[in-house]
């Protein structure tokens, strides 16, 4: 999993982990991902984030079953990641080389042009409960993004910052609503 810091459009750190290579792009960091930095983005490499959830799941249908996992997909991870209630979420159905466009803009996942994915995008406080380097603050941001798998929910990557994605969701495809109630239910 990858993980974005922008701030005011300054990158503030380039961390790997312990078992990459000094900040090049190795099969050890993530098999197929392709570390990259551009002005006024930086991108860390981690392996765990408590926000994400990696049960397996086989949804019959590709949209409406997964609606209410990816509400709490994006709710367990505002309240792990700072604990402030959302203002905004959404989820669309596109696929992970266009969600990285979104996400974390400049980031190259080879092979991942057909592969489906949810990017969900969340607007809040977000304080990123993530391995840094020692003495780093935690990364902060009021905007939030998530790239999940569509067929495991398992998260793929994250960005964080205080504005918005540069790609917008809705370009992506039909965005849907997380916190909104569904069709049909009692208010």
């Amino acid at each position: 999993m990858k993980l974005a810091f922008r701030l005011a459009g300054v990158p503030i750190c380039t961390w790997y982990a312990p078992s990459s290579t000094c900040g090049l792009a190795a099969p050890s960091m993530s098999s197929g991902v392709t570390a990259s930095a551009e002005a006024g983005k930086v991108t860390c490499t981690v392996f765990v984030s408590p926000g994400f959830s990696v049960t397996r799941a086989n949804p019959t249908s590709r949209w409406v079953g997964p609606v209410p996992r990816l509400k709490a997909i994006a709710k367990r991870f505002a309240k792990l990641n700072g604990g402030h209630a959302l203002t905004q979420a959404t989820a669309v159905l596109t696929t992970h080389r266009k969600a990285l466009t979104s996400a974390t803009p400049g980031d190259f996942v080879p092979g991942s042009g057909g592969v489906p994915v949810y990017l969900v995008t969340m607007q809040g406080r977000f304080t990123v409960d993530a391995p840094r380097p020692p003495g780093a603050a935690a990364p902060t941001g009021r905007y939030a993004s998530l790239v999940v798998d569509a067929h495991t929910f398992a998260g793929l990557d994250m960005g964080v910052g205080d504005n918005p994605p540069p790609v917008s969701p809705d370009s992506l495809g039909p965005v849907t609503d997380l916190l909104l109630p569904p069709a049909g239910a009692e208010h």
